[in-house]
């Protein structure tokens, strides 16, 4: 039995034969239009022609899953990404910091991009972006890097400590007093303290 047309499957069929086709570079740029927030998602897409729903599968595929960094490809990142975040490194702009931050790893491969936000890491980034925002969940985060990278060093003491001894105790002692300012809950107080005064001790002995 043939189907009936109707005026209505008439002109699902004239959508579907016109829809336009988006190439990466095309997503890329109206995703990161997006998450600028300088205009609402339902502004954007109506601008751009889509469906507010085709936006947020494209954004979870380019920015929030957690593979990223490994799946965009190298020149769509270095020629259309980059140049937007850089940008708002240079304004210190949270937003660029964020996902500089986020997707450090195509970064790391480039000496000329590396150059271009002064050769920071990912963690020096992510400070950068919590003293503008003062945001919970990087504080835990940050928190919970440098305390790992505290118990790392103490777990291998005093192997941890390398090179010109007295500075590295300095820099020891710098994570410490960086932790305590993230430290909202007081929840390493006490640890914190202890491992205070092991540092302090061996920068008495060997002074």
């Amino acid at each position: 039995m043939e189907r009936k047309t109707t005026p209505e499957s008439v002109v699902r069929e004239i959508r579907r034969k016109t829809r336009r086709k988006y190439s990466a570079e095309e997503k890329i740029r109206i995703v990161l239009e997006g998450l600028r927030g300088e205009e609402s998602i339902n502004a954007l897409c109506r601008r751009e022609g889509i469906n507010p729903n085709l936006y947020y599968r494209w954004s979870k595929e380019f920015l929030e899953n957690t593979e990223y960094g490994h799946k965009i490809r190298h020149e769509l990142y270095e020629n259309i990404i980059f140049p937007v975040l850089r940008n708002g490194y240079d304004n210190n702009d949270p937003w660029s910091l964020y996902w500089l931050a986020k997707t450090i790893r195509n970064v790391y491969g480039s000496e000329r991009m590396m150059s271009l936000i002064d050769n920071k890491s990912d963690f020096a980034l992510m400070k950068e972006y919590y003293k503008l925002t003062k945001s919970d969940e990087i504080c835990l985060e940050l928190l919970s890097r440098t305390m790992s990278s505290i118990g790392y060093t103490m777990h291998e003491w005093p192997i941890g400590i390398v090179m010109d001894h007295l500075e590295s105790l300095d820099e020891l002692l710098n994570k410490i007093e960086y932790a305590r300012t993230l430290d909202l809950g007081n929840k390493y107080t006490e640890s914190l303290r202890e491992t205070e005064k092991i540092v302090y001790s061996e920068k008495k002995r060997l002074a």
